[in-house]
């Protein structure tokens, strides 16, 4: 089952231009998200089929995808189409550079799936702003909305919407956390722990593991 919060960002690591502006990408989203944005790179030691499990395994994690298919790499092409035949199709983004052409208008090479949502872009502005447009329509990135909204309930709104972001990037950055980590967070923010987490499960950003010492998690999208 996906998790909420993550999202698969495929594109050709043998091109350094694409691949540091994905890695540039997926830290400035991560720091002000809770997003947890995976970039697949070449591991040293691990063979093709290694590396291709666990590309998968990413994939089928994820809530979205976004797929860098400038140049057509034909990894890219394939976790495009294993993305296809296991997700919606609202779950799928394509991103392409705009081909350099000699008079020529280059026209969409993929057939059959012309009705994905996709972007031809020019710099890393417009591809960063058609990526966080979609990522916002994320189930998990309403829910954060919500949360925000609903902190103007209580006696310190902007503490509550910074010091709730960063209980989210805690979990999503170190797994679990107990109570008493949590705690720790909020030292000296004047947000009480209980008001927090009853706010976060209040808005599905959060689950307590069974137990009386059950930790805290992001949960997995809904079936």
């Amino acid at each position: 089952m996906a998790h909420s919060n993550i999202v698969f960002f495929g594109c050709n690591y043998n091109d350094k231009k694409i691949k540091g502006q994905f890695d540039s990408l997926k830290y400035r989203i991560e720091n002000d998200t809770a997003l947890s944005c995976i970039v697949i790179d070449k591991r040293s030691g691990k063979s093709a089929s290694d590396l291709w499990q666990d590309i998968r395994l990413n994939i089928e994690d994820s809530a979205a995808c976004v797929f860098d298919v400038t140049g057509f790499r034909p990894n890219v092409v394939l976790e495009l189409g294993y993305a296809l035949s296991i997700k919606a199709g609202d779950q799928v983004f394509i991103t392409f550079r705009k081909r350099k052409s000699k008079g020529k208008t280059p026209m969409w090479l993929l057939s059959d799936i012309g009705h994905l949502n996709r972007l031809e872009y020019i710099n890393v502005p417009t591809l960063e702003n058609f990526v966080r447009e979609q990522l916002d329509l994320l189930l998990f990135s309403k829910y954060v909305k919500e949360y925000m909204k609903d902190c103007k309930s209580t006696n310190a709104v902007e503490k509550y919407q910074q010091y709730g972001l960063k209980v989210l990037q805690a979990i999503r950055d170190n797994g679990s956390q107990s109570e008493q980590q949590l705690q720790a967070l909020l030292v000296g923010s004047s947000c009480r722990l209980t008001r927090m987490l009853s706010l976060l499960k209040k808005h599905q950003l959060i689950r307590c593991g069974v137990g009386r010492n059950g930790k805290y998690s992001i949960p997995e999208l809904p079936e």
